[in-house]
């Protein structure tokens, strides 16, 4: 497999202490595992289940070349997060392109990554999903006994209520049931402060 394979040695959370390693194949497979059961929430119609999850286990594909960078620094300037899109946007052409003779399938490879978290309920699924991996693993950190991991990530309340928007509204049942994990990640935080 080749460079199809390389995303298992890119560690996530990787500048903080962490019990469990976890690697950017491990988290969108976890992410197409919670958008695949999110979908089983709504009536067919409504949600192409095969979209959600091909683009879930596509989100996070460049990080092969950028790395897993921590949503602090990502977000930090729009010029930090516009380059480190572009870099993406390049390996995933390169990347997409070397997986197939099929110029057609290298551009959907491309579209699918590129809208992996559109405005689509397809997109809104995987955006949900990710988050809900993130805060799934933080869990599984915490409950080991690792609350040092919780310094970094000190906006999940902030984070989480953006998925109260109007439209996640179809997801709202599976939105409100994620707030008691933020809220005991977040209860967590709160009793380790001085």
């Amino acid at each position: 497999c080749g460079i199809g394979n390389q995303l298992r040695y890119v560690d996530r959370f990787s500048t903080c202490r962490r019990n469990h390693r976890e690697n950017v194949a491990e988290h969108q497979f976890y992410t197409a595992f919670f958008a695949l059961l999110i979908c089983e929430h709504l009536p067919p119609a409504e949600i192409n289940v095969g979209i959600a999850v091909i683009r879930a286990l596509l989100h996070d594909v460049e990080e092969h070349c950028t790395g897993d960078v921590i949503r602090p620094v990502k977000y930090d300037t729009k010029q930090t997060k516009r380059s480190l899109d572009q870099a993406g946007l390049k390996f995933c052409k390169r990347f997409f392109n070397s997986l197939t003779k099929d110029k057609a399938v290298a551009v959907q490879l491309l579209v699918d990554w590129k809208s992996a978290k559109d405005e689509s309920r397809e997109g809104r699924i995987v955006k949900f999903a990710d988050f809900l991996s993130v805060i799934a693993y933080l869990h599984q950190e915490v409950k080991s006994g690792n609350h040092l991991v919780m310094e970094n990530v000190s906006q999940l309340k902030a984070y989480w209520r953006n998925f109260r928007a109007p439209e996640f509204n179809f997801i709202r049942i599976l939105v409100d049931q994620s707030w008691l994990m933020v809220e005991a990640l977040d209860n967590r935080l709160q009793e380790k402060k001085p």
